[in-house]
């Protein structure tokens, strides 16, 4: 962050009506609400309606109300209701589905034990668990789109922080300040430890005199070593304090681990999958490209046909991609073009690309012409999820221009990813379109889960019934 914002100096916004509301507090409060409600309803309205049987209405709203609180015991103990997790949608959903599966394992087998499983109905009992973890998405959904609009009225107040900028400082985004209230702000020099401490106790005085809530502190690299000094001070307020310093340093610090049972270590680059994960994601790849195929084979017999009567050639284009570690194999699409380039020089398609034939127009607008990919899935060589193979010719070059990229092959291909859901689809003009399509893919790698390659599958399938701008 820049001097002149930090020595813009201390202000304040108008104290909020619900000034300690927040986004975690708001979700705590749907969740709770969305699983009794389900199970008034799953227990009482659908007994009674359905079913013609008499429920009881406190039994069914008592035992809503244990289901909610054994959900937000366990999501409270696994700390799923931080903001991290709660502005992070496929793991979001990866912690719902999660938490209730454990509740409802948990209930079956107090139930069994109990002798108490007749005293609801099946029915009702199966409307509730697979209902209500949609009920807990929207309920979610609408909390955060209610606590955004009570920020922006200034009827939740945002959240009160004293900045402390050492030295030069780090540049934080003007999207990121936008959420916080600064109280106070300060500019410490960070040479002089006699000056630093006499700073620090104006910084607390003043900080505690503002009512700040938080501390966030700038400190760039080269003033790391003033860690303790800072520390040592700021234990004084009893509120979280926290620093924010360069970005390549804080992608080193995320994955903290032990080493030797002693020295703590941080870990630059994370392993591949374990060899669970591996059987978790072949299964979901065997499953989904095994039914796609026997779905979709009375279309792709169709598309074979239009390709092969159009234009004389092959029915599929094959052109050599590297996989998982490097190991080359070839990928398999239905033929969109009048050529078949695979060699040291291969150009990308691009709008209005004179190569590209009618009904290669409509599979590449539609992306039929990925279908026949369902094999190489089938066959090991690629995955659903995971990061976009590019020709041979492609890889050598951004090999070269990009230190990460060879990264991507930590985990085989897919026939549509991380990146591609967040819009860095089709042709890469530029190595600065490549790049940002790769720091996506190596997102991915890193919090690989099969929740997420679900919710990528569900995102896609929506994308493509909605979407035609592909070419």
């Amino acid at each position: 962050m820049s001097s002149t914002y930090a020595l813009a100096g201390s202000h304040s916004r108008p104290r909020a009506f619900a000034a300690s509301l927040t986004l975690p507090h708001l979700i705590r409060a749907a969740d709770v609400f969305s699983i009794c409600l389900m199970g008034f309803v799953s227990f009482y309205v659908l007994d009674a309606s359905v079913l013609d049987r008499s429920a009881s209405l406190s039994a069914s709203v008592t035992f809503g109300a244990v289901v909610a609180m054994l959900f937000f015991g366990v999501s409270q103990l696994r700390d799923h209701y931080a903001l991290d997790v709660l502005m992070n949608a496929p793991i979001q959903v990866r912690s719902i589905c999660v938490n209730w599966l454990g509740v409802w394992i948990f209930l079956g087998f107090v139930a069994f034990a109990l002798k108490s499983t007749g005293d609801f109905s099946r029915l009702s009992a199966g409307v509730m668990i697979a209902a209500t973890p949609a009920a807990l998405i929207l309920g979610r959904r609408v909390m955060a789109r209610f606590f955004l609009c009570a920020v922006r009225r200034g009827i939740v107040a945002h959240d009160e922080v004293a900045m402390l900028q050492v030295g030069c400082g780090v540049d934080i985004p003007a999207t990121v300040l936008a959420e916080f209230s600064i109280v106070h702000s300060q500019v410490l020099a960070g040479d002089d430890l006699r000056s630093l401490a006499d700073g620090m106790t104006d910084f607390v005085h003043k900080a505690a005199a503002a009512k700040a809530r938080k501390v966030v502190i700038q400190l760039p690299t080269a003033h790391l070593s003033l860690i303790d000094h800072l520390s040592e001070h700021l234990r004084r307020l009893p509120i979280p304090s926290m620093i924010v310093t360069e970005e390549w340093l804080s992608r080193a610090f995320q994955r903290p681990a032990v080493l030797n049972g002693e020295l703590t270590a941080f870990e630059l680059q994370a392993p591949p999958l374990t060899q669970l994960q591996r059987a978790e994601k072949r299964i979901l790849d065997l499953t989904a490209a095994v039914l796609g195929l026997i779905l979709l084979s009375p279309l792709m017999v169709l598309v074979a046909l239009a390709v092969k009567l159009e234009t004389p050639g092959p029915m599929l284009f094959r052109q050599r991609r590297l996989g998982f570690n490097g190991k080359e194999f070839q990928i398999l699409k239905f033929r969109s073009m009048r050529v078949l380039e695979d060699g040291e020089d291969v150009r990308q398609a691009a709008r209005n690309d004179h190569r590209v034939t009618r009904v290669g127009r409509f599979i590449r607008a539609t992306s039929i012409d990925e279908l026949p990919q369902l094999l190489n899935v089938v066959r090991g060589d690629m995955s659903l999820i995971g990061p976009r193979p590019h020709a041979r010719a492609h890889d050598d070059r951004f090999d070269r221009q990009i230190c990460d990229y060879s990264l991507r092959r930590h985990m085989k291909p897919g026939l549509t990813g991380w990146a591609q859901v967040n819009g860095h689809r089709g042709e890469t003009p530029t190595t600065a379109h490549m790049s940002a399509r790769v720091e996506h893919d190596l997102w991915y790698i890193a919090n690989w889960s099969i929740w997420l390659d679900i919710w990528i599958m569900l995102r896609t399938t929506k994308e493509l019934v909605t979407n035609r701008d592909v070419y």
